[in-house]
């Protein structure tokens, strides 16, 4: 005899962060509904706090194949009686499977179990399989029966396989060690199971990757990276910019085909105030083609904006031969990328996507100047602005100077945008421009001391643990080291392209002439003159913009001088300590000004 199952099997429809603060309350909503086939778990009305209330037809499913009779348990206490740690099934050590399947079991008002009991004749093996899932309707899991036989799940496990073997045999290695070998795979498909693979789609903008499988980390050590996938053919999930950008690096070496799309879609997210949005939410579809083609099912997904998930649905459901019209519906569309403003602007997500340019470069050189000077780069809008300093340095209780609520979420703008010109279409610089405009942003609130870049939009570098020292008006050295690296790069290119095109916001042309005029001897005052010459240009940013043509040649000045500040911010890093600091923070209690000579004065604690 046999149980096997799972002592806690939530229903469909609870809110996360409901069921841990009012689980008990929740309780009460909850339903399973079992027949001789399947459990089905769902909740039997809406939970929320509202005279509206609705049904609810969506549910989690458990069910089980197997030649053996079964029983199916939904009611924990049929098993474990009073033991609420469900620990010790005490019902079942004391009674046998035919008594318990006679067992009344409630349905209601408590949170159900998952469990399937069988008693077998003894044999060599008992074999049976379970499915647990979730449903749209009943009527989803009715179509599941008439597939679901034990033969179905063990194919099902060999496509699995085969699925992984496919993804991985692009890493496969043959080494004196199949550890070695295996390692490679899971460190790919590691890899993958966060930015995903790429799909090879050709639409009317030119041809795109659209990252299956991509989806934000969610360890387990880390409960609040909440993600989300698809549950459709060609899924996708949300992902944190920086994260899957990391994961996208290698693409190029494996999928020569992606080209600089990868550069385009995370370069068009860099704003024109130099941050981006935090949660990257994939891709979707506009089709422009002929609708009469296509029956009314697939018409109703092509009407708005769709993924290839939802429509390869359809074209299914339409008996169509999905992947070869769904190539042809995708030649028919345009793609738009999708991304929100999510948590808060980090200030070292920029320095990642000079590696997608490191490593476009290394597979094609040859097309170095149609990389950096076609004008395909969008300006992403998030409706959050950087406040001016006037508006978020505060004194704490005790007088301390703090940097407090340093964003500001403008009331009634869209979720997310696209920087448009008086002709209300998107405006394009080319990648140098965007690169540059990126540079200066940095540039210029680079910190107090001429060392590091400032935390000033409220959240740090990669560390969250960090958190409190933008509030501590601190900066970083890391993003400092990212940036030299990056100007001196677009310097070099601008000196091999002196005579090239370059187009820009006319606003940063602006920006370029104030920073360039900036000659002052202490960090400090050039610090301030520089934020006052940033704040003035996010002003700007607000009106209405155009673009200015200039050539590579005009950026030279600018870029010169950046680089030889920059190379003079990581010397004064070594001034504070033998071993690059990595944060510094500036607090009125414990920060004394510089010298006049523009050496750093060290306060007792050895920063500065």
């Amino acid at each position: 005899e046999i149980v096997d199952g799972l002592a806690q099997l939530l229903t469909s429809g609870l809110d996360y962060g409901g069921y841990k603060a009012v689980s008990y309350l929740l309780q009460s909503w909850m339903e399973s509904q079992n027949n001789p086939d399947y459990m089905y778990f769902t909740l039997r009305a809406s939970t929320g706090d509202s005279a509206k209330v609705s049904d609810t037809v969506d549910g989690n499913f458990y069910l089980t194949a197997s030649k053996e009779k079964k029983v199916y348990i939904s009611d924990c206490t049929v098993l474990f009686s009073q033991d609420t740690s469900l620990t010790t099934p005490h019902v079942f050590v004391e009674h046998d499977v035919k008594e318990i399947s006679k067992m009344p079991q409630t349905h209601v008002n408590q949170v159900p179990c998952g469990f399937t009991a069988m008693s077998a004749r003894l044999k060599k093996q008992l074999v049976f399989h379970t499915l647990i899932g979730h449903a749209m309707d009943r009527q989803e899991v009715s179509h599941l029966l008439e597939v679901l036989t034990p033969d179905y799940f063990v194919k099902k496990e060999e496509e699995n396989r085969q699925l992984h073997d496919r993804i991985t045999s692009a890493v496969q290695t043959t080494t004196a060690y199949p550890i070695l070998d295996a390692y490679f795979k899971q460190c790919f498909l590691d890899n993958v199971i966060r930015g995903g693979v790429p799909m090879i789609v050709n639409t009317l903008d030119g041809t795109i990757g659209y990252h299956i499988f991509s989806r934000k980390h969610g360890d387990l050590e880390r409960d609040y990276n909440f993600f989300s996938i698809e549950p459709a053919y060609y899924s996708q999930g949300n992902g944190a910019f920086r994260d899957v950008l990391q994961n996208r690096r290698n693409d190029l070496f494996f999928e020569p085909r992606l080209g600089d799309f990868n550069l385009r879609q995370f370069g068009s997210l860099i704003q024109a105030d130099g941050y981006n949005p935090l949660s990257v939410e994939g891709i979707k579809f506009t089709f422009v083609g002929d609708l009469s083609k296509y029956p009314e099912n697939v018409v109703s997904v092509l009407k708005g904006e769709f993924t290839p998930g939802s429509l390869y649905t359809q074209l299914v459901a339409a008996k169509m031969d999905g992947e070869k019209k769904l190539e042809e519906i995708l030649s028919q569309s345009h793609y738009d990328i999708k991304a929100a403003f999510g948590e808060g602007y980090w200030e070292d997500h920029f320095t990642y996507l000079f590696d997608l340019v490191e490593t476009y470069l290394s597979i094609y050189p040859d097309k170095e100047e149609k990389l950096f000077f076609t004008p395909d780069y969008p300006f992403f809008v998030s409706p959050v602005s950087v406040l001016p300093r006037k508006e978020k340095y505060v004194l704490n209780a005790n007088g301390k100077v703090r940097q407090y609520d340093a964003v500001h979420h403008i009331p009634n703008a869209p979720a997310s945008a696209w920087l448009k010109g008086a002709d209300n279409q998107k405006i394009r610089v080319d990648l140098f421009g965007k690169l540059l405009t990126l540079s200066l942003n940095k540039f210029a609130h680079l910190d107090p001391a001429g060392i590091g870049l400032s935390y000033e939009a409220e959240k740090p570098g990669w560390n969250d643990a960090m958190n409190g020292v933008p509030g501590l008006c601190g900066s970083g050295v890391s993003e400092t080291i990212e940036l030299k690296k990056l100007v001196d790069f677009l310097l070099s290119v601008a000196t091999r392209y002196p005579d090239n095109a370059v187009r820009l916001l006319d606003s940063t042309c602006k920006l370029i002439k104030t920073l360039q005029g900036i000659d002052e001897k202490t960090p400090f005052k050039a610090w301030d003159k520089r934020m006052d010459a940033l704040e003035a240009y996010r002003e700007a940013l607000k009106l209405p913009q155009k673009t200015c043509l200039g050539t590579c040649s005009n950026s030279l000045t600018i870029l010169k001088k950046m680089a030889k500040e920059l190379t003079l911010a990581l010397k004064r890093a070594k001034e504070v300590r033998d071993i690059y600091p990595t944060y510094l923070t500036y607090e009125a209690d414990s920060y004394e000004p510089l010298t006049e000579n523009g050496q750093v004065k060290k306060a007792a604690n050895g920063l500065p």
